[in-house]
């Protein structure tokens, strides 16, 4: 039967005799005690999940403190201790996974590591993804940022055995039995800590048998065939993107056994010398997982399960116009058709996001791109942000909008079974 669109219904997923309704538990943050944005909350916490938008060395009158990347990462980290507080959290006992984004991360990783670390005195760590070259910094003299998404349950550490012991990182999380981070892996022998030999192709191979090896430690009865069964999205960074790409593209794409909506983002800077890094989402074996398919292209996953449903919506790009303001305007509109096709169908994206990332090509651009992302929220509640600038993205394209939403479901609803208007030339599978 032919698939130009593969919708997801979530009665057919979970008992087909019970009725499904979705609730918007979403909790946005906005605390005295981190710096606020107008386009962005603080985090965005729903039913044990907590995601942050991304904090600087910003105090919460907008200025930053001075003493480079060491200070930097003390204040960003105090400003993520307070939206983890207004969670009822700290980021200590329920912190699950980091990202640390660097100006210049050869230069400035080892002042700001070592702050990090006092940070998180307790096991388990966070899964900690290191990434340079992806900034756009909210103050002049700005060189670090960390986010950090966190879980009120208690989360179980990924440790495989034949990897070299790290300090202060986890090289997997399984979070609340639902979800698995796995921190960046880059082209390196998991024992020895050395870089494979052969340019970026054998480097995305190495990352991704490295991250092989974290999903079957996570779930054993799979084995080797862990990630492919339950990767939902994957983060591949990649240095000289002008050679590299199609190299690492095609490395990755032999690790899954169908098409990936890889998050391919080139112009990031690994660092210590490294061409690629990668960084995987899973769902655990319990949840669903189903595609979201447009005519043969994959839009994004969906982790299903009888209480959640969590999207994943691969990154957008329109290049129909030369404005800023209409690729972002364009892009934003596809992830918001996109997610809704992954949700409940009495809920749509403004009920289900939590968190979005803006990629922008050209650092001059950042300030338009964010304008016009904002006015696509208007009056609407805004959920966590990041912004990447320095990327190369698809196509030639200026912007790249991506987002990840999230919705409890409930099945004491006295409602028939959840339908969904398909238009004619729609099927649903």
């Amino acid at each position: 039967m032919p698939r130009p669109l593969l919708l997801i219904l979530l009665a057919a997923v979970c008992c087909a005799a019970a009725a499904l309704a979705a609730t918007d538990a979403r909790v946005f943050i906005n605390t005295a005690g981190a710096p606020t944005s107008p386009v962005a909350a603080q985090g965005v916490y729903a039913a044990g999940w907590l995601v942050t938008s991304t904090q600087y060395g910003v105090l919460a009158d907008g200025s930053l403190v001075p003493g480079g990347a060491g200070p930097q990462m003390e204040q960003a980290l105090r400003n993520l201790e307070a939206i983890f507080a207004a969670a009822g959290l700290t980021i200590a006992r329920h912190a699950t996974s980091c990202w640390l984004f660097f100006v210049d991360v050869d230069t400035n990783f080892n002042a700001a590591s070592d702050v990090y670390k006092t940070h998180f005195p307790h096991l388990p760590h966070p899964t900690r993804t290191p990434i340079g070259g992806a900034f756009a910094a909210p103050a002049p003299g700005a060189v670090v940022g960390v986010r950090c998404d966190g879980a009120l349950e208690p989360s179980r550490r990924v440790a495989p055995p034949n990897f070299f012991p790290t300090d202060f990182n986890s090289q997997g999380m399984v979070v609340k039995s639902a979800l698995l981070h796995t921190a960046g892996q880059v082209g390196a022998d998991p024992m020895s800590g050395e870089m494979v030999a052969g340019g970026a192709a054998a480097e995305a191979t190495q990352a991704m048998q490295n991250l092989q090896t974290v999903f079957a430690a996570a779930y054993p009865a799979l084995g080797s065939g862990a990630l492919d069964r339950l990767a939902v999205d994957c983060q591949v960074m990649v240095a000289q993107p002008a050679s590299n790409l199609p190299l690492v593209q095609a490395a990755v794409a032999k690790f899954f056994s169908s098409p990936f909506p890889l998050s391919l983002l080139g112009g990031l800077d690994p660092g210590f010398g490294a061409n690629v890094e990668i960084t995987c989402t899973g769902g655990d074996a319990r949840m669903q997982r189903v595609a979201v398919e447009v005519e043969g292209e994959r839009l994004g996953m969906a982790l299903v399960s009888e209480e959640e449903v969590h999207v994943f919506i691969a990154p957008k790009v329109f290049t129909d116009s030369s404005s800023v303001r209409d690729q972002t305007y364009l892009a934003f509109e596809a992830v918001v058709d996109a997610m809704r096709l992954a949700l409940p169908s009495n809920t749509t994206f403004w009920d289900a996001a939590m968190h979005c990332t803006l990629f922008v090509a050209a650092p001059a651009d950042a300030e338009a791109a964010m304008a016009a992302y904002g006015e696509m929220w208007w009056f609407k509640p805004k959920p966590a942000f990041s912004l990447v600038t320095g990327t190369r993205l698809p196509l030639g394209a200026m912007v790249a909008v991506q987002c990840r939403g999230f919705q409890q479901v409930r099945r004491d609803s006295v409602l028939q079974k959840a339908q969904r208007e398909t238009p004619d030339h729609m099927e649903a599978d």
